[in-house]
């Protein structure tokens, strides 16, 4: 069912972010001690994934199809032709909002440091930052899935870019610590709002024939703004442009917000005539 999809995503969220507030808050303590020992422990932790892969999620030949030897019986199965997911405007206004959320939620890992670090704020509490937002995604998101969840995917996604790009907007009025805990927490709502419904949505309006597809499409342009985000921020840095660099995020994400809610408006229109 479609809430049971919307709960999974949910679920694997929240276990997401729990890694987050604990391997951040791991990191801006035990940087101390010296880059050595951080990278042993992530060894170590690597390691531990690997004997977990094998040991738990090994799949046994008995539980793949049958192989049909008998050519007769291969001969009387039916050929099935592999579908190919189809990129409707609604799909692709959707991964063009991933692809510019990703690429502004690079901002935060990629130019905060530094941008707080000319605030005059100390390294600490740029760790203490995504504690913060660790902690509150593990708080609230039951709350905020519960109110996602009584409402249509399209609502919940669209809310929360809006959100999303206005912490971009009042990041450039920023000075001091609590403000940017203020807008991180405004970014970090829009952010409950909207990712874990994002796959969810996409598996509701896809065919189960190209789910996988769908899926890989979501990632790739997650992947593509992951990408994209530590360039188009280093070179706006460069050249000190780092409110540009904020109120350009925000335009660009509302813009695509709504053409999202327009194709969607004029989607439902379109089924309520037929």
């Amino acid at each position: 069912s479609c809430q049971k999809t919307s709960v999974i995503f949910n679920n694997m969220y929240i276990v997401l972010n729990i890694g987050v507030v604990l391997g951040t808050l791991a990191v801006g303590y035990l940087f101390d001690y010296g880059f050595s020992l951080l990278m042993m422990i992530s060894t170590a932790i690597y390691f531990g994934l690997m004997l977990i892969i094998i040991t738990k999620f090994n799949v046994s030949v008995d539980d793949a199809d049958p192989v049909v030897n008998n050519e007769e019986e291969q001969g009387n199965k039916p050929t099935s032709t592999k579908k190919k997911l189809k990129l409707t405007p609604v799909l692709i206004a959707i991964g063009a909002l991933l692809f510019i959320t990703y690429l502004s939620y690079m901002l935060w890992e990629t130019v905060m440091a530094p941008h707080m670090k000319t605030l005059g704020m100390p390294t600490r509490n740029y760790a203490d930052l995504w504690m913060i937002n660790g902690v509150t995604i593990i708080v609230l998101q039951k709350f905020v899935s519960n109110w996602a969840n009584k409402h249509p995917y399209h609502v919940s996604v669209i809310l929360g870019s809006v959100i999303f790009a206005l912490s971009f907007f009042f990041l450039i009025f920023v000075e001091e610590f609590w403000q940017i805990v203020l807008v991180f927490e405004l970014l970090t709502i829009g952010e409950m709002l909207q990712s874990p419904q994002v796959p969810a949505w996409v598996a509701q309006m896809t065919p189960k024939e190209v789910a996988g597809q769908a899926q890989g499409f979501v990632s790739m342009m997650i992947s593509s703004g992951r990408v994209v985000g530590p360039i188009y921020s280093g070179v706006m840095m460069d050249h000190g442009w780092t409110n540009t660099l904020f109120l350009s995020v925000f335009i660009v994400m509302i813009i695509i917000t709504g053409l999202l809610a327009l194709t969607m408006a004029r989607r439902i229109d379109k089924n309520s005539v037929a």
